[in-house]
């Protein structure tokens, strides 16, 4: 179970924001609900309020798994009412929000202009758990899915030799090498 309030034991949150401002560096905090609503929702009023103390502003909420609450879907009315709320609630901290595995994006930042981004698109971390994306999806998605508005996107994976949920197979390789990878890091924030 995610906890959204406590530090790690080997990461201290309040000392790593402090470095940041010396640094004149501003943090975003990150949620992974592991699509476990259920507990997020309990956490999520003293979850924004101690971003709001400790000075972050924007919050990237991770939404993992196929299903929310494992019987729901994303895209269904659950998961639009989910949304919405926690655009709400985060609005209430003066939190921004980034959502990572939510809904295509729907115009709702004209009435929630705290709501940065949305992934919906398969980004490239799809190349490590599945048959992996090939190489024209990156060509394909501005003329789809940004469409609809900015998103949130993984540009890459460097884990080239992904064994992890394929036991059948020795090792799988990703589309792409990791040439291809840095490449797409460095042409995302140069257009």
């Amino acid at each position: 179970m995610f906890s959204f309030t406590k530090s790690a034991d080997n990461f201290d949150l309040e000392k790593v924001v402090e470095y940041g401002k010396k640094k004149n560096i501003e943090l975003i905090g990150y949620h992974e609900t592991g699509s476990n609503l259920i507990n997020y929702l309990k956490e999520v009023d003293e979850g924004f309020a101690l971003y709001k103390k400790l000075g972050i502003h924007t919050v990237k909420i991770g939404h993992v798994g196929s299903k929310l609450n494992m019987k729901q879907m994303h895209f269904g009315q659950f998961g639009v009412n989910y949304f919405r709320y926690i655009l709400e609630k985060a609005a209430q901290y003066d939190l921004a929000v980034l959502y990572h595995e939510s809904i295509k994006d729907t115009g709702e930042r004209r009435t929630y202009p705290n709501m940065v981004s949305r992934e919906a698109a398969r980004g490239q971390e799809y190349n490590a758990w599945s048959e992996g994306n090939p190489p024209n999806h990156l060509s394909i998605i501005p003329f789809t899915r940004l469409l609809s508005g900015p998103m949130d996107f993984t540009p890459g994976i460097f884990d080239v030799e992904v064994k992890q949920g394929y036991p059948e197979k020795e090792f799988r390789e990703l589309w792409g090498s990791n040439w291809h990878c840095t490449l797409r890091f460095i042409l995302r924030f140069k257009c």
